[in-house]
């Protein structure tokens, strides 16, 4: 059965307590140091904290490269050099080749190990199948049986191998403390007494529930009491947030509407003022067209002066306005008769009031004088007496 657990990486890295690292010296005149690790011993790591007992297949040990990094205590910014060859022989791994490198740390291993201090080995893996053993139940691995309960790392890839001062404490629960961050590893378990997981859940729920069928149901109770209670608090806060965004973006609706129905007003206004304007210097030209028309028809007439504004008042140009536009042929035809009724009718007599008696042979001409004295009398307001 395929799963993935998620185990910190300390969980991956420990040493063998049957392991070392040190160094010795080519023969010849040159002497060059060479690394001697044995990585892992072949036999049972005894009580890992994450794994409990734990042995690694050797067949199932994958080395990817063929420069694998040897480190100190397993930190990256520490190294020592990198194998390129391991032997497996004697199921046990070891290192069989191996370059060093100039690091400050590489040089202190070599002069310490080559004084006699005595470096551990530690390895770091990382499992692909592994064998999960019940109590009392047993498995050949590296050529001996294991008795369970334990683990077997049936597949794993190594990643490096660490020296360490006192190798890496992988037998104490400590190392699971360390903070380092988890990794999703996936593994194919093997298990002959052990039902599957989800099984297992299934029957130790149905097993109390037969034999506690009470707390069983308050518990259900409680749990969809709290769920339900949840839900409602995270629907009724996600509701609230989403009002409180609606009545922001009403509220900013509403003064946007309110900014641009005050500037619609405003145009409003402005136009109907542009309007007055346009409509009042259109009638002020109507004005004064029909001024200087008259002016014009009353000079021709030749009446005097004084009678220029009483006659102009009696032809008003606003009734012969339509749709904006003076009727200039109606408005002429108007001023002529208007100025006909007062143009005397011999242009070489002035017409007027005589104080004396008319003489008895022209009684025709005096009657024509009274008739235009009468009428000029009535446009002035006056009868004749």
């Amino acid at each position: 059965m395929k799963k993935t657990e998620i185990i910190k990486g300390t969980s991956l890295r420990f040493s063998d307590p049957n392991c070392s690292a040190t160094i010795q010296f080519s023969e010849g005149e040159n002497k060059e140091p060479q690394l001697v690790m044995t990585a892992y011993s072949g036999g049972i790591i005894p009580d890992h904290w994450y794994w409990g007992d734990l042995a690694i297949d050797l067949e199932g040990l994958k080395i990817p490269t063929n420069k694998t990094p040897i480190l100190e205590d397993h930190s990256t910014s520490m190294k020592i050099g990198f194998a390129t060859k391991w032997s497996k022989e004697d199921n046990q791994l070891s290192v069989a080749a191996a370059t060093f490198v100039d690091s400050p740390e590489s040089l202190k291993f070599r002069e310490l190990s080559g004084q006699g201090f005595p470096y551990e080995a530690s390895i770091y893996a990382r499992p692909s199948k592994i064998q999960r053993l019940a109590e009392d139940e047993v498995a050949t691995v590296n050529g001996f049986e294991m008795k369970g309960p334990g683990t077997i790392w049936r597949k794993c890839t190594l990643k490096e191998a660490s020296v360490c001062t006192f190798g890496y404490d992988s037998n104490t629960r400590s190392a699971a403390m360390a903070d380092e961050g988890a990794e999703d590893i996936q593994v194919e378990t093997e298990s002959n007494n052990n039902p599957p997981e989800e099984e297992t859940k299934g029957m130790k729920k149905e097993q109390f529930k037969k034999e506690h069928e009470g707390e069983y149901n308050a518990i259900v109770d409680e749990v969809t009491t709290a769920v339900t209670t949840q839900v409602t608090t995270d629907v009724t806060a996600a509701f609230a947030d989403e009002k409180k965004t609606l009545e922001t973006k009403l509220a900013e609706a509403v003064e946007a509407n309110t900014k641009l129905t005050d500037e619609n007003t405003a145009s409003e206004k402005r136009l109907l003022k542009l309007e007055q304007a346009d409509q009042a210097r259109a009638l002020s030209d109507l004005k004064a067209t029909a001024s200087n028309t008259f002016s014009a028809k009353f000079k021709e007439a030749g009446l005097p002066e004084r009678l220029f504004a009483k006659i102009q008042r009696l032809v008003d140009h606003e009734q012969f306005i339509a749709d904006g536009v003076l009727d200039m042929v109606k408005f002429n035809e108007a001023i002529d008769a208007e100025l006909a009724e007062w143009a005397p009718e011999d242009a070489d007599s002035v017409q007027g009031f005589s104080t004396g008696r008319p003489p008895a042979d022209d009684d025709k001409t005096n009657g024509e004088s009274d008739a235009a004295a009468t009428r000029m009398l009535s446009h002035l307001g006056q009868t004749a007496k």
